[in-house]
Parts: C-alpha cells; structure tokens; sequence
C-alpha cells in the first residue's frame, strides 16, 4: 500500500550520484511524492554543461533515471533496479533556470508482470516540456538486498 495520497519526501542517500547530500559532484535532487508523482527540481551547473551552453544529454538521462526509480520504489515500497531507460529529447535543455521533473509509476510491464514501468518528462521554467522518459524495473525481495548491496560495492 503506497502514501499516494499524502506528500512526503523521499529519503536521500549520503553518497548517491542523484540524490546524493554528500556527493559534491551529483545532481543533489531533493525529491517529494504528493498524488502518486514523484517531483524534483534540478538547477544546472556548469560541470554539467554539454555543447553549447546546453545541458549534457548524459545528465538529462540520470536525471530521469533517478525520478523514474523513485517513483517505481515509493510506489511498490521496495529498493528497485533500473532494467532500461529510453530517454526522448525533444528540445535543448537550457543551463539558465531550474528545471523541474515529474515521474509516476505506470503500472506493471505486460511482459513481465514482476518488473513495472514508469513515465516522467523534463519541462522548463515556463513548462515547456524538454525531454521525455520511459523505464522498466525490477523490484528487489527483502530477501535479497544484503547480496545486492554487497555485489554493487564490490564492484
């Protein structure tokens, strides 16, 4: 059963490349869920920067990733893992201003009822939308975290 209903901020990871509050060289999002929407803001900066003065299509991508498996955890109260992730850039995404994301779980993969998918957009300041995304997870069993948290920091 999920808060879908309720706004709440989602928990943060220290060293998280996304959400990271000790990560000097992450995206710092701060994100909340109110309605069954995962929302964040993003301000550009500089070391993020691709060509152009535009933002780096790489960052737009963990951008959306993080959003996106937010919004699939909070949604199934598990960890998840990111099984694939098809980024849409529709328009230059701009360093001046901040940015805002919005991802919602869509439900369980027709193919795989055990992974879920989800949907977010990239819009600017004035809502234009920059970007589109869509993504697949797994849900990881209790049972299996210590083996999953333990593989990923040996590698």
């Amino acid at each position: 059963m999920t808060d879908a209903d309720r706004r709440y901020e989602i928990p943060r990871a220290k060293g998280c490349f996304g959400c990271g509050t000790n990560n000097d060289a992450g995206l710092g999002l701060a994100p909340v869920r109110e309605d069954g929407v995962v929302r964040a803001t993003y301000r550009p900066r500089e070391a993020h920067r691709g060509f152009s003065r535009t933002l780096h299509g790489g960052v737009v991508a963990a951008l959306f990733d993080e959003v996106t498996c937010m919004a699939v955890a909070t949604e199934v109260v598990a960890f998840v893992a990111t099984v694939e992730l098809t980024v849409r850039y529709l328009r230059p995404v701009p360093m001046d201003g901040d940015l805002r994301l919005e991802a919602h779980d869509a439900g369980p993969d027709p193919d795989d009822a055990r992974r879920r998918r989800a949907e977010a957009k990239l819009l600017d300041s004035t809502g234009n939308i920059l970007a589109t995304a869509r993504g697949l997870y797994q849900p990881i069993p209790a049972d299996r975290l210590d083996k999953f948290f333990t593989q990923a920091a040996a590698t």
